[in-house]
C-alpha cells in the first residue's frame, strides 16, 4: 500500500471562489458605506471664466533679408515688428510665444544665429517682459508669460544675425511667424 494523498482540487477551486466573492462583498460594501450622493432641490451652477486670446499683428510680415551680421547695440537700433496680444476674455491666462519658420517662403539663414530682442508693455506703456538673446531651437520667446483677463500686450520684435555668425550666413534670409499657445494658470504646456 502507497501513502499517497489523495488531493481534491474540486475543494480548493470552490474555497478559493468563496474567498474572492467575501473580497469583492467586503470592497462593495466599502464603497457603498463611503460614497454619497444628493439629488438637490436648488440648482447646481457650474460657473467657468471665457477664454479668448488674439494675436494681432500690425506689421507686415517677420523677415530678415541679405543680413550682415552686427552687435547686439546696433540690433536694438532697428525697426521693430509689432505686433499686440489681447486677453478678450473673462479669466486671466498664461501663454507662450513662439518664432516659427514661415513654410510659405524658403529660409536660407541658420537659425541658431537669430539674435532676437523682445518687449512687452501693457496699456499704462508700462514694461512687463523685455529680453535680449540668442533664439533657441524651440523658437520659443516668451515662455509661461501671464496676461490678465481683458488686457491687452503691445509688442516689439527686433531681429538681427548674431556678430558671431561665419561668411557663409552673410546674405542670406529668413521669413518667420508668430505662434501662440495659451492655457489657464494650472495647466501645462505640451513639450516641444
Amino acid at each position: 500500500m502507497s501513502n499517497r494523498k489523495v488531493v481534491n482540487y474540486p475543494f480548493y477551486i470552490v474555497i478559493g471562489l468563496i474567498l474572492i466573492a467575501a473580497i469583492v462583498l467586503v470592497i462593495g460594501a466599502s464603497f457603498a458605506f463611503f460614497s454619497y450622493s444628493k439629488e438637490g432641490a436648488t440648482a447646481n451652477k457650474i460657473v467657468s471664466g471665457s477664454l479668448e486670446l488674439t494675436l494681432n499683428e500690425t506689421s507686415n510680415g517677420i523677415s530678415l533679408l541679405n543680413a550682415q551680421p552686427v552687435s547686439s547695440t546696433v540690433g536694438l537700433t532697428y525697426t521693430p515688428y509689432q505686433f499686440t496680444l489681447q486677453n478678450k476674455g473673462t479669466a486671466d491666462l498664461k501663454y507662450r510665444l513662439r518664432l516659427i519658420n514661415d513654410p510659405s517662403e524658403t529660409t536660407t539663414l541658420d537659425t541658431s544665429y537669430l539674435m532676437y530682442n523682445l518687449k512687452a508693455t501693457d496699456s499704462g506703456g508700462s514694461v512687463v517682459f523685455n529680453e535680449t538673446k540668442l533664439l533657441p531651437e524651440s523658437g520659443i520667446l516668451a515662455d509661461t508669460q501671464m496676461i490678465a483677463a481683458s488686457e491687452t500686450l503691445t509688442f516689439e520684435l527686433r531681429l538681427w544675425l548674431d556678430r558671431s555668425a561665419g561668411n557663409d550666413q552673410q546674405g542670406k534670409v529668413y521669413y518667420g511667424k508668430l505662434s501662440i499657445d495659451g492655457a489657464l494658470p494650472t495647466d501645462s504646456f505640451p513639450s516641444l
